[in-house]
């Protein structure tokens, strides 16, 4: 409940816009009333009944990437997303959440539903073992948009001599993130629920999804749900076993792109660039990085919500790598390769993932 957020939003209602030049919906839209300051003053003023929440004054909860970034910039360390994720619950409560949001509850299920079979046609049924210990969950995002890295991670695992991974035997194959991210409380809890299950009856589970991995470690317990399994990012799981894969350099220069969940929520900033650094013969960083990174633009919804946008951001973080004539993007989140990918037109933007596997020898 907003309640629950009474001095953070006060706080920012009455604060003279410090973080604005942070946000990238801000920078991307150009007007005021989707900067954090505006957003979370919506918020307070929603809180204490000054205004009677419509469809128009709800839609700027939704205009926020998750990233955290103006939070790495606030003197008070507010945590702007995480409020603002809460106002969303209060929209979809009243039922003024954008349209575009609507059973969007009913279209996490179908998706999942048709993303279920999908990776059963991805690989060999031999690697659903339900009685493993370690199990690989792909996410979503990359059974949908980058599905040969499904295959590309299992082939990675194998050249380092790794055969006691399994896919996750599971219904669900996402840990909730976008209900939670849309404001659907009541059934993001019961998606953690069921997932926490299944999770626990791992002794570890790798992700390839950061904003997952962060969900369950961080977002379940604050719903009272518990995952009893160490659960790390695939980035974190192949830096321990990085000397036993048989790769060379083959890459002359690309830039890494840290993931907002991943970096600045999770603070995992080498592995993924230690990875990188095994196949590419200079890993560059943008001018803006690791816990100042800028986002991709595809986090939050907002690619749901406002597509443009979410476009404008990501071309805005190419803009560096195009301006320094290197051609490869890497990064380690299949919702940056997708949103930064639809972006680069003539930039190759890959995940770490593939990178590799490409290097093998």
């Amino acid at each position: 409940m907003l309640d629950d957020f009474e001095k953070e939003l006060a706080y920012c209602a009455y604060c003279p816009k410090l973080c604005r030049h942070v946000c990238p919906v801000g920078n991307a839209e150009r007007r005021e009333s989707v900067i954090p300051q505006a957003k979370m003053a919506m918020g307070h003023m929603a809180r204490n009944g000054t205004v009677s929440l419509t469809e128009d004054y709800a839609s700027v909860f939704f205009y926020c990437n998750g990233c955290g970034l103006c939070t790495e910039f606030c003197e008070h360390d507010i945590p702007v997303s995480e409020v603002l994720f809460e106002a969303r619950a209060e929209a979809v409560a009243r039922g003024v959440q954008p349209k575009t949001l609507q059973n969007f509850a009913d279209r996490f299920y179908a998706r999942n539903e048709r993303l279920v079979r999908k990776l059963h046609g991805l690989v060999d049924e031999h690697y659903f073992v339900e009685e493993a210990q370690v199990a690989y969950m792909p996410g979503c995002d990359l059974i949908d948009d980058s599905p040969d890295d499904v295959q590309k991670t299992l082939d990675l695992f194998a050249a380092a001599g790794v055969d006691y991974v399994s896919i996750m035997e599971s219904d669900l194959v996402c840990g909730g993130y976008p209900l939670w991210a849309a404001g659907y409380q009541s059934e993001f809890r019961h998606v953690a629920e069921e997932q926490a299950r299944r999770l626990s009856g791992y002794r570890k589970v790798i992700l390839a999804c950061p904003a997952c991995v962060y969900t369950i470690r961080h977002v379940y317990p604050k719903f009272g749900v518990n995952v009893t399994a160490e659960v790390v990012h695939v980035s974190e799981f192949l830096d321990t076993i990085a000397h036993r894969l048989p790769v060379k350099q083959t890459v002359q220069a690309a830039y890494y792109h840290d993931p907002c969940y991943l970096g600045r929520w999770l603070g995992v900033y080498e592995p993924p660039r230690r990875l990188a650094g095994l196949v590419t013969r200079k890993v560059l960083e943008f001018a803006h990085n690791r816990e100042q990174a800028d986002c991709c633009g595809g986090g939050g919804l907002v690619p749901d919500v406002a597509p443009q946008t979410a476009s404008a951001i990501a071309e805005r973080r190419l803009e560096e790598p195009n301006q320094a004539g290197v051609g490869v993007v890497v990064t380690a989140c299949a919702t940056c390769v997708k949103n930064l990918g639809r972006a680069g037109r003539d930039m190759e933007v890959l995940d770490i993932v593939s990178l590799l596997h490409r290097s093998l020898e």
